[in-house]
């Protein structure tokens, strides 16, 4: 009896942990990746941030800013990744300064800029999405996606950045209206 009364809990603690990471995991990334130069880093990152978040929600005080403990941890695992990586040793500073300095108001916007973003990249045509999930999700080179796709590099190039031209407009004329101009 006691058995199924710690599983439920268990079961409780899991679902209330998923929905709240589910809820924060994209401004939780969004501050990761506007601070860690490559992609795959970042990827690791965040996995390294949701399992220590996983780990210490134990920690975590029901009712307080879930997104904001999630943000310390990846502070914390953001200055760790520049310490073991000297190459990035001199933004450790000015990257510590800068999360210091970020207010709610500007994750906020963050998050909205992502949601634009993601709407504009729905409204892509389904070739123009896979060219930019080749190039920054799976971040490959375009020397290999232009293998891959047998076309020349030049080519591949201009493609992004009509693509890249795209989105932008996109995402102004998103805001503009947003804005009621």
């Amino acid at each position: 009896m006691v058995d199924s009364k710690k599983d439920s809990g268990k079961d409780e603690k899991t679902r209330e942990f998923l929905r709240l990471f589910i809820e924060n995991q994209r401004r939780i990334y969004a501050l990761i990746a506007m601070m860690v130069p490559c992609q795959a880093d970042v990827e690791d990152l965040m996995q390294e941030t949701s399992s220590v978040m996983w780990s210490k929600f134990d920690t975590f005080k029901p009712g307080s800013n879930f997104v904001a403990w999630g943000m310390r941890i990846a502070h914390i695992l953001v200055l760790k990744y520049y310490n073991q990586n000297k190459k990035y040793q001199e933004f450790k500073e000015v990257i510590s300064h800068h999360l210091v300095q970020q207010s709610p108001d500007v994750l906020d916007q963050m998050n909205y800029r992502i949601e634009n973003l993601q709407n504009c990249f729905e409204k892509l045509k389904v070739e123009d999405r896979k060219l930019i999930k080749m190039r920054y999700e799976q971040g490959k080179e375009v020397k290999t996606i232009s293998k891959i796709l047998s076309t020349s590099s030049r080519t591949l190039y201009r493609s992004l950045a009509r693509i890249h031209g795209l989105l932008f407009e996109c995402i102004r004329r998103s805001s503009v209206m947003d804005r009621g101009v």
